[in-house]
């Protein structure tokens, strides 16, 4: 089950120190990395790290969780459909983010545009 609304709004610690999540608006299933894809568009501006090292940690969680290593084809496959997700999910508000002319703004639009055209590159050939 993927969550649909991946946000740090969205996610708490309790009492016990779990994480949890609240919010589900958009539950469904999926693969996990729609949940990925559409964490790394909302939340650009508030990642402590690359999105490369999220995605590669992601990975590392999602394995400990599955108790098996992915194949690298399966994995490539499901990071592209995060990827694709979290484009079509909001980068209309990535567009609209480069009006402002912030260096963060292009940085943003291009790590997505490279993302996007690598995918539809894989796919076309």
């Amino acid at each position: 089950m993927q969550h649909g609304d991946t946000k740090v709004a969205n996610f708490a610690i309790d009492r016990e120190g779990r994480v949890i999540a609240c919010d589900w608006e958009w539950i469904g299933t999926g693969p996990a990395t729609l949940d990925l894809g559409f964490y790394l568009a909302i939340n650009a501006g508030r990642l402590a790290r690359p999105k490369e090292a999220v995605i590669s940690r992601y990975r590392e969680f999602l394995e400990v969780a599955l108790g098996f290593r992915l194949p690298n084809e399966l994995w490539q496959g499901l990071r592209s459909i995060g990827i694709l997700f979290g484009g079509v999910s909001l980068l209309w508000a990535k567009g609209l983010a480069l009006e402002s002319g912030a260096p963060k703004a292009l940085a943003e639009w291009d790590w997505w545009a490279e993302q996007l055209e690598r995918q539809a590159s894989t796919y076309a050939s």
